[in-house]
């Protein structure tokens, strides 16, 4: 449905819109870096340690994939 015509230019509801919207957008971001990482260190020799829950990228690899 459509918002009331009183409700559209309200400043309040605005700024709750965009900040959620930035938050979502935040979490979004951090989660494709991690994806990012994870493919890059997928494809580096020496740039995973595997485990029995998960992979990881190693510490090195991650020290230096931040700089």
């Amino acid at each position: 449905g459509q918002e009331p015509l009183t409700e559209l230019g309200n400043p309040a509801r605005e700024l709750v819109a965009r900040t959620a919207r930035l938050t979502l957008m935040g979490r979004k971001t951090q989660q494709l870096q991690v994806q990012v990482t994870n493919l890059l260190a997928a494809n580096r020799t020496g740039g995973q340690v595997r485990t029995d829950l998960s992979t990881f990228p190693t510490p090195e690899f991650a020290r230096v994939s931040i700089k």
